[in-house]
């Protein structure tokens, strides 16, 4: 399963630092990821999306 970060798994936002994922949101990808092998897409550099994560 590939999921894309921005606009997908967070919104859209004018400061893409603000761009963060719901507590719903990150309990979802976790249930996915427990059947699916998982990825998150970004073209954030990995540190950034790590972070966020």
């Amino acid at each position: 399963m590939f999921l894309d970060y921005d606009g997908t798994l967070s919104p859209i936002v004018e400061d893409p630092d603000r761009a963060v994922m719901t507590e719903e949101m990150r309990e979802a990808v976790r249930g996915v990821a427990q059947h699916f092998p998982t990825a998150i897409v970004s073209g954030r550099c990995r540190d950034k999306v790590l972070y966020i994560l």
